[in-house]
């Protein structure tokens, strides 16, 4: 190891004066510890190994969070990075519950080759892409605006306009879309079938059928309808990404996201929009893509540790940015014609 530290660049950069400001730093560190009063693991941690890793130069390190006592053989403590580009978690300081050495490496590796979709670790903003989040209708605050086929059609006189969505004297209704009926690239996923007698769970995801699906006026039958002038979104915005809030890393998907037609939306499907004026569609493609990669689904299953794909994880995600998928050529197509040709063929199939 001695010969090894001395072969390199950075260790024989290093001057008389940097040695012994490092020797007093250590020395210091060793002096405050607590010998005397036989400090446990998480005392030694805290008060001796981390203060010595700081003052050898490793600013960039994230600490485990122990929040089960169980499955966490080969589990690091923490972890040491680079650069702050290579953080997992950057926004919450915090690392996911890995569950091997090699998940963590996987992950450092993944981040080091990509950037947080929303990076707070400076306490700046730094966006790769110019997104913000949303949620439309609360499925329980916003319940009184909702209105089923029945009571639409008794309440409101109301009459099919096409397309999921009908009219009447008040205004036109648009349909109510939940997590449950979107899936990958895939906004024609299922349709919400009501069983009343399930007091539990009444809505349940209804098959949709390949027949179904090979026809483009199928649309799936949502559960509720609500009021047009209700959905909230910017002005000419016709369609928006959506991504399940019920998520589990034990399904064949973790990270589930879509393009929807302009429509309600619950809480169970939050929003990814855009908040500048360029709205750029092929962009918003690039952004679909980066969701549905299995680079991102996989990092997305070392930190979804419920059922509930919250905006601070989705935010800390690893993403590539716009640039590079212009810069990045295969053959005589930049990967951003690549993946948007990719994304639009899966969408509209």
């Amino acid at each position: 190891m001695t010969e090894t530290i001395q072969g390199v660049s950075e260790w024989n950069a290093l001057g008389d004066a940097d040695l012994d400001q490092l020797a007093v730093s250590l020395r210091s560190i060793f002096d405050r510890f607590p010998i005397s009063q036989t400090p446990n693991e998480s005392q030694t941690e805290d008060d001796l190994i981390w203060p010595i890793l700081e003052a050898l130069g490793w600013s960039e390190s994230l600490r485990q969070q122990n929040l089960s006592p169980r499955g966490r053989e080969d589990v690091p403590d923490g972890l040491l990075f680079d650069s702050a580009e290579t953080k997992a978690n950057p926004n919450t300081g915090t690392a996911p519950i890995f569950r091997s050495k090699r998940d963590a490496d996987l992950t450092t590796v993944i981040y080091g080759n990509a950037v947080p979709l929303v990076d707070r670790s400076n306490c700046t903003e730094v966006k790769a892409w110019p997104v913000k989040y949303a949620t439309m209708f609360h499925m329980t605050n916003d319940s009184g605006l909702f209105r089923t086929r029945k009571e639409l059609e008794e309440q409101e006189s109301a009459y099919p306009l096409g397309g999921n969505t009908f009219g009447s004297a008040s205004g036109n209704w648009l349909p109510l879309y939940v997590g449950r009926m979107v899936h990958q690239f895939d906004h024609r996923a299922a349709s919400v079938e009501v069983n009343e007698a399930n007091l539990h769970n009444a809505a349940l995801s209804g098959a949709v059928s390949e027949e179904q699906k090979a026809d483009p006026d199928f649309v799936p039958t949502p559960q509720y309808r609500v009021p047009e002038s209700e959905v909230d979104l910017p002005s000419g915005i016709e369609w928006t990404i959506a991504f399940r809030d019920i998520a589990r890393a034990t399904d064949a998907r973790t990270m589930i996201a879509a393009v929807i037609p302009k429509a309600g939306v619950g809480n169970t499907a939050p929003l990814i929009l855009w908040n500048d004026e360029d709205q750029r569609a092929d962009h918003k493609a690039l952004l679909l893509g980066n969701l549905g990669a299995i680079s991102l689904d996989y990092v997305t299953r070392q930190k979804a540790q419920s059922t509930h794909l919250n905006w601070y994880i989705v935010e800390q995600l690893p993403v590539i940015l716009p640039d590079k998928f212009e810069s990045v050529r295969f053959g005589a197509k930049s990967a951003a014609e690549v993946v948007r040709q990719a994304v639009v063929a899966r969408q509209s199939g």
